[in-house]
């Protein structure tokens, strides 16, 4: 093989490598930014729901500020559905 073969192959292979890491990278990049939306978004639903609950029931204990900052949006979910029937705080963590 030529030197200006050898130069050429090695060239492509470089510029092969290099999209390759580019797409990792990309790839990699776009799934970050999804799970910093949905942390986003979870933490937004915490707030509202520890918001509406205030609202409804008063000072609210140190114990469910914990509870509901570090459940997962699916808690967050049932416990917000379950605030406009409860009738108590225990009622809707059960």
């Amino acid at each position: 093989m030529s030197l200006f073969a050898r130069e050429s192959l090695e060239k492509h292979k470089n510029e092969i490598i290099q999209a390759g890491w580019q797409e990792v990278l990309q790839e990699g990049w776009e799934e970050g930014w999804e799970v910093a939306r949905e942390e986003a978004r979870r933490e937004g639903k915490a707030e509202l729901l520890l918001r509406m609950l205030q609202m409804r029931f008063g000072i609210l204990p140190e114990s469910i500020w914990s509870q509901v900052t570090s459940a997962g949006s699916n808690d967050i979910n049932t416990w917000s559905d379950r605030l406009f029937q409860a009738d108590s705080l225990q009622a809707v963590f059960r």
